[in-house]
C-alpha cells in the first residue's frame, strides 16, 4: 500500500492544486520528450456534473469510443480531478485531437476544452501500474473491479481492461469511471475485438451490465477499508 502511494508521488495534492493548464504545463515540462514516444497525454475539461453526466460528456465519450475497432487501443483515462468549476481528464494513449471530439459550436462554446499532446512517455502509465499491481497484490489478480483508498487520494481499477484511474474525490471519480467502463461494454456489444481474456470479463457481466449499464459494477476495497463498494 505504501510503494502505491510512493508511485504516485510526483501527482501528489500541490501538483494539482494548480489549475489544470499549469498541471499539463508542469507535467509536460517536467520531463523531456523520449525518444521513442509510446504514450501521449491529452488533458481535457468540462464542466461539473452532477449525478450523471451531461449530453455534452456523454457525447464527448461517444466521439473518443465508439469508433474504437478493438478495446485495446482506447485511449486509457489516467487522472480525474475535480476543480471549482471544471472537472479536469487526463488521458493516455494515442494523439487525440479537438477537431475529431468537438463539432464546431462545442470548440465555440469552450464548455470542453481538449489540451493536445500535452505530455509524451516511453511506457505506458497503465502498463506500469499494472506491473505493480501485480506484484504488490498478487491475492487481487482475480478481482475485476477495485478501489484502492489512500490518503487524500483514489485508484480505481479494471485490470482485465488495463483501465487504473487516479484522483482524489472518489464520488466523482467513480462515476467517470463507471460510466467509460460501461461505454468499453457497449463497444465489446457493437463488434470491437479484444483478447480472449477481456472476452471472457465482458461475457461474465454482460447480463447484469444490459440491466443495470454501469450500476452492476461492485469494487474490492483495499487500503483505508475492506468493505465491498
Amino acid at each position: 500500500s505504501l510503494r502505491v502511494e510512493a508511485f504516485f508521488s510526483p501527482f501528489s495534492a500541490p501538483f494539482f492544486a494548480r489549475s489544470l493548464s499549469q498541471q499539463l504545463a508542469q507535467f509536460s515540462g517536467a520531463r523531456s520528450k523520449p525518444s521513442v514516444v509510446r504514450s501521449w497525454l491529452t488533458g481535457v475539461t468540462m464542466p461539473l456534473f452532477g449525478t450523471s453526466l451531461g449530453d455534452a460528456e456523454q457525447s464527448f465519450f461517444e466521439e473518443l469510443l465508439d469508433a474504437v475497432a478493438d478495446v485495446n487501443d482506447i485511449p486509457k483515462l489516467i487522472f480525474v480531478l475535480k476543480r471549482t468549476a471544471k472537472v479536469g481528464l487526463l488521458f493516455e494513449g494515442v494523439r487525440l485531437h479537438a477537431g475529431d471530439l468537438l463539432d464546431a459550436d462545442e470548440e465555440e462554446s469552450a464548455d470542453i476544452s481538449v489540451y493536445e499532446e500535452a505530455g509524451a512517455m516511453a511506457n505506458f502509465y497503465t502498463e506500469e501500474l499494472q506491473d505493480l499491481f501485480a506484484k504488490e497484490f498478487p491475492d487481487l489478480q482475480d478481482e475485476d473491479f477495485i478501489l484502492h483508498r489512500g490518503v487524500n487520494t483514489c485508484l480505481f481499477a479494471c485490470p482485465p481492461l488495463g483501465l487504473y484511474t487516479h484522483g482524489f474525490e472518489i464520488e466523482t471519480v467513480e462515476l467517470v469511471v463507471r460510466f467509460y467502463i460501461s461505454k468499453l461494454f457497449q463497444c465489446w456489444d457493437n463488434g470491437a475485438k479484444c483478447t480472449q481474456v477481456q472476452a471472457k470479463f465482458f461475457k461474465r457481466y454482460k447480463k447484469a451490465w444490459e440491466e443495470k449499464r454501469s450500476k452492476f459494477m461492485r469494487f474490492k476495497v483495499i487500503g483505508s477499508t475492506n468493505d465491498e463498494e
